[in-house]
């Protein structure tokens, strides 16, 4: 057994790399726990919208792909329809995440990463928090921020987060003709309802390199079929030079189930906190992932005396508003396809106002 760290964060994703950054710069004894090997395969988009405006602990300049200021909505491949978007960045998430695990563990010499450390049992005590790998290796800690992924073996050990309702969705990383990327390079395009129940997108990346994939919250058998159907009406015979397809779960928010015990946050997709109408997460990962930090090092500092209030810090940021979109946005997108394109696409209806208006006149 270990001498007893300050905090363990398992899995050095964002939310990971977010806690461990915030608990270095606090003087904590962190040890991050990661099961891959790093750089890791991630199968994502890699769109973050605002990432200007959060408070990112390293410089990420050279690690952008792309960046859009506009996007082309269609309804099944018809329907066009142009939108601002503001700040929307394509980064390639290997080498993101790989950055930011990186800059906090030079930065902070009492930040230490161990890869190839896969969690195996987890025991929470009136005294502090044990974590057993696969590999037979026990630590100690005061406190503990999981951030291990959509199934996080952390939450099912204590109880938290059961059952998270996960929409299925297929990447492909591709290699396209100078054409298909001029075409592309300038807008990032979803496509709603070619699938049924969900969407699909082509993201540009690197020059003749796009991101394209495609999601259902429900028809997640449809998936593998959809994404071929959708790349042949999406792109000319020939435009695809290469092509790397991989599938993954994406859990979307949809109540206020517990995230936070007296000495565990819950961060990042190991919380759901992914936003339920368009599946966006690596934003709310970095966010939550500050957030948990922050928690841990008040309750070491003795400014609180548990990570409760951790809860409803990511509440009041974002996951407020998520419930609200779960309960009144979801349900119409999912039940009334056309009607959720016409009034909020088309129509240009702001849903999330909507659902903040039914959220606070019902509660």
């Amino acid at each position: 057994m270990s001498p007893q760290l300050d905090a363990i964060v398992v899995g050095a994703g964002p939310a990971g790399a977010m806690a461990a950054h915030r608990l270095g710069a606090a003087g904590a004894q962190v040890r991050v726990l990661e099961a891959a090997e790093l750089p890791r395969t991630k199968p994502c988009g890699g769109g973050i919208l605002g990432l200007s405006r959060l408070p990112l602990p390293v410089d990420i300049v050279d690690l952008v792909d792309a960046q859009v200021g506009r996007c082309l909505r269609l309804y099944d491949h018809q329907r066009p329809v142009w939108q601002p978007v503001g700040d929307l960045t394509f980064v390639d998430r290997a080498a993101f995440d790989l950055q930011l695990i990186d800059s906090a563990c030079s930065r902070y010499p009492s930040v230490v990463l161990e890869t190839g450390a896969r969690v195996r049992e987890v025991d929470v005590q009136e005294t502090g928090v044990r974590v057993r790998t696969e590999c037979g290796r026990a630590f100690r800690s005061k406190f503990l921020v999981a951030a291990d992924g959509v199934y996080s073996r952390t939450a099912r050990c204590l109880g938290l987060n059961r059952r998270p309702l996960v929409a299925a969705a297929m990447d492909v990383e591709m290699e396209v003709t100078p054409e298909a990327w001029q075409r592309e390079s300038a807008q990032a395009t979803f496509n709603h309802f070619c699938i049924a129940d969900g969407y699909a997108w082509i993201f540009p990346k690197r020059p003749g390199r796009l991101s394209c994939g495609i999601g259902s919250w429900r028809r997640r058998h449809r998936v593998p079929a959809a994404m071929g159907e959708f790349l042949a009406r999406s792109f000319r015979p020939g435009e695809i030079l290469q092509q790397t397809k991989l599938g993954y779960p994406i859990p979307l928010y949809r109540d206020q189930r517990p995230i936070a015990t007296a000495r565990v946050c819950l961060a990042g997709d190991a919380a759901s906190l992914v936003e339920p109408v368009m599946g966006e997460g690596i934003r709310f990962a970095l966010i939550s992932g500050d957030l948990a930090g922050r928690a841990v090092a008040d309750c070491l500092a003795g400014h609180a005396t548990d990570c409760l209030p951790y809860q409803k810090a990511v509440q009041d940021r974002f996951a407020n508003s998520f419930f609200d979109l779960s309960r009144f946005i979801l349900p119409v997108l999912l039940q009334a396809p056309e009607t959720f394109y016409r009034k909020f696409i088309e129509g240009g209806a702001n849903y999330h106002r909507l659902a903040a208006a039914l959220g606070s006149r019902l509660d």
